[in-house]
């Protein structure tokens, strides 16, 4: 009796997701995401990170999946790595079995083993309330990776924006004067 309540929670909890309230964990609040991308579809750590909120805290996204205990029925092997590809690192969840798990689901892998984001990628949608930091339809959260060009601050350009800041920041308070 106990399985086939637990049977029908899951489908409840799949079919018509129960909102969260605003204080809930961050585990949580990944598990809540994470349960609310369909199948056949896939997110990134980073993208889940951002949904509920937490925009650089893809790591503990993965460390939180990777913590899942045994019978859990969070779908952790949709979640990958922001290039498309698989990354798990736990040894109870290994990289075999997320890509057999995806496969089963129609999720394809091309000839780099990467997810094509475009086909594969979930935008967010489906959440309950409470899950998504900014619930507005206006401005749905990318769960699209950026891609790998980033700008980076060298500790001499990080000096010059400060100095640049501080500079500007007396240069207004003299002509307040």
């Amino acid at each position: 009796m106990a399985s086939g309540k637990t049977r029908t929670s899951r489908k409840t909890a799949r079919q018509s997701p129960a909102p969260l309230p605003p204080d809930a964990p961050f585990r949580d609040r990944v598990h809540a995401a994470i349960r609310a991308v369909p199948e056949g579809r896939v997110a990134s750590y980073g993208g889940i990170a951002a949904i509920i909120g937490q925009p650089r805290a893809a790591r503990a996204v993965g460390t939180t999946l990777c913590n899942l205990p045994d019978g859990s029925d969070v779908p952790w092997w949709r979640v990958i790595n922001r290039n498309g590809e698989i990354s798990i690192k736990c040894t109870v969840h290994g990289p075999a079995l997320q890509r057999a798990l995806l496969r089963r689901e129609g999720v394809r892998f091309d000839k780099h083993d990467r997810v094509d984001w475009e086909r594969f990628g979930w935008d967010g949608s489906g959440l309950a309330r409470g899950v998504r930091e900014d619930d507005r339809a206006d401005n749905p959260p990318a769960t699209r990776p950026r891609s790998n060009a980033r700008a980076v601050k060298t500790p001499s350009t990080a000096k010059r924006g400060a100095a640049q800041s501080a500079g500007a920041a007396v240069r207004a308070r003299i002509r307040g004067r």
